[in-house]
């Protein structure tokens, strides 16, 4: 199948305020790639298809160095958000971001523990938006899983990576067939792909042989 996928107009002076985010962490501690295993170009494009909406309770599977945990907290939520990563090992990279975001005044607590026990510590409808990119091979689907029902009615479920790896592919190939509602943001240069699950009506999802 192929996807449909939304081409927004990047904003320059949004793309230069992710670089200056990452160039300071890379100061701090040394631990953000350039891209920080992201693409700008598609992070910017997200964050314009989203506003103006700011979310309240923010849980990200899979931190690793913590740049696209700083990068959403920062541009797409509110203030004095939750903030919640989950991930097997604590990096320096998190440390910083915990750090900062809080500073900031934002409520950052991490769970250094595999996804698929982790999700005992969230409640059912808590969370606004959820970023899976913890499992890139089929283990995804297990992911989807075990934290769909923990994202509220009207929530955003982001799948990174739907454009590379076979995983992300194949679940976002179902959830497609499944018929919930989405998006593809997907890069003119880099393209990684962010699939945008829109949370406005039950999905169910059926996994097909790919």
């Amino acid at each position: 199948m192929k996807f449909n996928t939304t081409q927004l107009s990047v904003s320059k002076k949004l793309t230069e305020q992710i670089k200056n985010l990452l160039s300071e962490g890379n100061k701090e501690c040394a631990i953000f790639s350039a891209n920080c295993h992201q693409s700008i170009e598609e992070m910017v494009m997200l964050y314009e298809e989203l506003q103006p909406r700011k979310f309240d309770s923010f849980v990200e599977l899979g931190v690793c160095y913590g740049g696209s945990l700083l990068i959403y907290s920062t541009l797409l939520c509110l203030p004095r958000a939750s903030i919640i990563g989950i991930d097997i090992k604590i990096t320096d990279g998190m440390r910083y971001v915990k750090n900062k975001l809080q500073l900031e005044g934002k409520n950052v607590t991490f769970y250094i523990e595999n996804t698929l026990t982790a999700h005992k510590h969230l409640q059912n409808n808590s969370i606004d938006l959820l970023h899976i990119d913890a499992q890139h091979d089929n283990t995804v689907y297990r992911d989807w899983e075990l934290y769909y029902p923990k994202v509220k009615k009207d929530g955003i479920i982001l799948l990174h990576d739907v454009c590379l790896h076979k995983g992300c592919q194949s679940i976002m190939n179902d959830l497609i067939t499944s018929g919930a509602s989405y998006k593809i943001i997907k890069s003119s240069t880099t393209a990684l792909g962010i699939g945008i699950i829109y949370n406005d009506k039950s999905i169910n999802l059926k996994k097909n042989e790919h």
